[in-house]
Parts: structure tokens; C-alpha cells; sequence
């Protein structure tokens, strides 16, 4: 099988993310904070999981998933190095997760719908699997400038190539598109910004 970007670039994911700073780290933490103490969790999309990671601190249990088995290699060796015991990792498509409507109480997918041919159908699948709500984080890579800029520049130079990309009002305006009106947004500054939606049943 054909690798993806995304497996070539699994073992250097974690270090580029770092390079954003607090913004990184202040959205793992706002998306902890969303998520309510036992909450059954599903995060698509989960990377190396590094949010999956955060917020097993407060659910029940966490089901990170992904598409790419290199990216789930090592978000699966992290959870076992770091002992944690109510995370379980599972390769699945955005798009048919296989699970049935609200199994979740809380559902995540971080800094993919940007990348979709159909962020609509992802959006709806992940709508449906929810009982509660669905926390949408994405980054703001529309207007960057300098070492920002130079770092975007960089993800698309080795394979990154997102279908979108958006400042704060434009991304509520995606958001809009995809037919979901009871939304609140959270906004995180950063070297790259951080907007959140999330979506309220």
C-alpha cells in the first residue's frame, strides 16, 4: 500500500506541532476543559494523539482513530509508555466510523476538515455519532506572516495540502455552511491561531 504524507510524516508530527508554541498546548487544554468528567469520547483524525492523551484525564473512555496506520504506531506507543489505560486505538474513515447515532457524549477531530474533498459528509457522520456535542478545532493559516508562514510553508514543500484554509470569520463561515447554527467559538492566539467550534445537540 501506498504511504500517505501523513505516514511519512508521523514520526516528526509531534515536533512541528510544538513549534506553535502555547497556542498548541492552550487548545489540547480548552478541549479537555470542554470535555465533561466520564464523558465517552471519539476522536477522528487523532494523529499522533495528542488530545485524545489530554483529555483521558477526564473521560471514561477515549476511541482515537485514524486513517493513517503510522500516525496510530506511534499514538499507540505513547499511551502504552505512558501507562494509560482508558484509551483504545482504532483505524477508521472519517466518513464511515462504524458507529451508532450518539454513541459518544463527546466527539473530536482536530485540524482535518480543511483537508477533506467532503467536510460536509465527515461533519454529518461525526454530528451523528455524538450525544452531546462535537469540538471542531482547526488552525488559522490564511494570513500568516514571518516564522509562521515559513513553517506552512515548509508542511506544503514536503506534502501538505489542505483543500482550505481560513482566518477566524472565515472558518465560522465554513462552519455555517456545513447547516450547524447552535455553535460557540473559542478563539486562541498563537504563532498560528487556533479557532474551536463547538457544536451543541
Amino acid at each position: 500500500m501506498k504511504k500517505t504524507f501523513w505516514d511519512i510524516w508521523a514520526p516528526f508530527y509531534d515536533f512541528f506541532e510544538r513549534r506553535n508554541g502555547d497556542s498548541y498546548r492552550k487548545m489540547v487544554k480548552a478541549v479537555t476543559d470542554l470535555t465533561p468528567e466520564g464523558a465517552r469520547v471519539f476522536e477522528a483524525a487523532c494523529g499522533t494523539a495528542a488530545i485524545g492523551i489530554g483529555v483521558s484525564k477526564k473521560a471514561e473512555s477515549v476511541l482515537v482513530t485514524d486513517i493513517s496506520e503510522n500516525m496510530l504506531k506511534v499514538a499507540a506507543e505513547k499511551i502504552r509508555k505512558q501507562g494509560i489505560g482508558n484509551i483504545t486505538v482504532s483505524k477508521r474513515s472519517i466518513y464511515e466510523t462504524g458507529e451508532p447515532d450518539g454513541a459518544f457524549d463527546t466527539v473530536i477531530a482536530a485540524q482535518v476538515l480543511h483537508l477533506l474533498d467532503d467536510p460536509k459528509k465527515a461533519a454529518d457522520e461525526l454530528y451523528r455519532i455524538t450525544s452531546d456535542r462535537l469540538i471542531l478545532p482547526l488552525a488559522l493559516t490564511k494570513t500568516l506572516s514571518g516564522k509562521s508562514k515559513f513553517l506552512i510553508t515548509l508542511y506544503k514543500i514536503v506534502g501538505f495540502s489542505p483543500k482550505l484554509e481560513f482566518d477566524h470569520e472565515d472558518y465560522k463561515r465554513f462552519i455555517r455552511s456545513l447547516g450547524f447554527e447552535n455553535v460557540k467559538y473559542i478563539k486562541i492566539k498563537g504563532n498560528i491561531a487556533i479557532t474551536i467550534a463547538v457544536i451543541v445537540k
